[in-house]
């Protein structure tokens, strides 16, 4: 969980009993992806931030590369990133015309292991909410 500031990713005990407590007040998340097309220019970068101010929701916010961003979506509960990519994607492709063949790469739903919880291990959701 790199927004509150740890280098690294936490030990699963210490995400599980104390970082689901921490509801984040403050997040600005900003990312970059590229996506491989058929066509030129090949590979075409973009970008975006996941942004909340509590208790409002949690934005997804695309990058225009004009010094402005774009809302694209808003969540109740914290998207995971390949969510996030996957809303970011769709505006890219809304604003620069781009059809689905367009897109030479597909995006899979993968998850870290503390946005999955497969186990059910946290011992609170707040930090999804």
């Amino acid at each position: 969980r790199g927004e509150l500031g740890l280098p690294t990713f936490p030990r699963r005990a210490l995400q599980h009993r104390f970082l689901s407590f921490v509801r984040p007040a403050y997040l600005f998340l900003s990312r970059s992806y590229s996506a491989s097309l058929t066509r030129p220019p090949y590979v075409l970068p973009f970008a975006g931030a996941l942004y909340r101010v509590y208790p409002e929701s949690y934005q997804a916010l695309y990058d225009t590369g004009k010094g402005t961003y774009l809302r694209v979506s808003s969540n109740a509960a914290r998207p995971a990133l390949s969510e996030f990519r996957g809303e970011l994607v769709g505006a890219m492709r809304e604003e620069l015309l781009l059809d689905e063949s367009a897109l030479l790469t597909r995006f899979f739903a993968a998850k870290t292991w503390f946005e999955q919880d497969a186990r059910r291990e946290d011992l609170s959701e707040s930090w999804r909410s």
